[in-house]
């Protein structure tokens, strides 16, 4: 929806309210038409109108964001020690298995995990930066002005977050590596990363942006620093050789709890029309660009690189 700036400017400020009062919803458990009509109550507007705009400037629609916010509070009930019905009953399911299903879906893991994994941050993708925090929400930004509605939420994008994955073909040659490896469930990758780093400052290196990278093997997996041929591999760690080749890569922005997702949308949207397999004989690779500013996990750039044959 095109809007002139001077409307523009006053919806900015509508939807910023509606925004504001997200939490709000959250926390008096309001259902998804009760949430809306309080939203387009204040902004004075019908919900036709208000929803219209709050997806052209959010990027989402109403009921996916109020869902991503609400998925995203239980994730951190559970981080803070509650059980699954109970977190589920807060959310608004009504029973642990809808909760479960639902939680797993969004986050692609089981929500009787997520106690075990003090690490991680549960949020997922936003197009505009907005996510749940305990006693207050983060900072959003709205999306450029677009003509159409490339909405993550309205069904037009796979990946379910507004990314819409491009792939390059591109010839990687062999790259050497320090890495700490392990094999089984790929969630202990956040340990051997906090592995890696500590032996990382133990020898006193400080690595380039660029030259960290995970790679998944068909039953191995590990967390790895890439080196110049003539660098010697750090006390602690392994040495290993990446092998190089014809593979697809395509560049995620967002979080790293969200990479995982972003895999499964480069299988939809790539190799149906391809022309190219997967190569299972090579590791997948998840090769991190930069380091992003505090707060805003948004901005971390991650090639996603997978090893193809015609």
């Amino acid at each position: 929806m095109a809007m002139k700036r001077e409307t523009r400017i006053d919806w900015e400020e509508r939807v910023g309210r509606s925004l504001r009062m997200m939490s709000e919803s959250l926390d008096r458990g309001d259902g998804l038409e009760l949430a809306l009509e309080r939203a387009a109550t204040e902004a004075a507007s019908s919900p036709w109108h208000f929803h219209r705009a709050f997806r052209s400037l959010t990027g989402e629609t109403f009921a996916f964001c109020l869902r991503r916010l609400t998925l995203e509070r239980a994730a951190f009930r559970l981080k803070d020690g509650a059980s699954v019905i109970d977190a589920a009953l807060e959310a608004g399911f009504e029973s642990a298995e809808a909760f479960s299903r639902a939680f797993s879906r969004a986050f692609g893991i089981a929500p009787s995990k997520i106690a075990s994994l003090p690490w991680w941050k549960g949020e997922l993708p936003s197009p505009n930066g907005l996510h749940w925090r305990p006693e207050r929400m983060s900072r959003w930004h709205y999306r450029p002005e677009a003509e159409g509605g490339a909405s993550p939420t309205g069904g037009t994008s796979p990946t379910g977050a507004g990314l819409a994955l491009a792939a390059r073909i591109v010839s990687l040659p062999p790259m050497k590596a320090a890495a700490i490896t392990g094999s089984g469930d790929p969630w202990a990758l956040p340990s051997l990363w906090e592995e890696l780093t500590q032996s990382l400052e133990r020898a006193g290196r400080r690595p380039e942006p660029g030259s960290f990278l995970s790679f998944f093997a068909e039953k191995d997996f590990g967390a790895a620093l890439a080196l110049d041929d003539a660098e010697a591999v750090p006390e602690g760690l392994e040495g290993i050789s990446l092998p190089g080749g014809l593979y697809a890569i395509a560049t995620f922005t967002g979080p790293c709890e969200a990479i995982g997702p972003a895999w499964d949308a480069l299988d939809r949207e790539f190799f149906p029309s391809s022309g190219l397999a997967r190569d299972p004989t090579r590791p997948r690779l998840e090769w991190y660009q930069n380091a992003a500013p505090a707060g805003l996990a948004e901005l971390t750039v991650t090639f996603l690189c997978d090893p193809v044959v015609p």
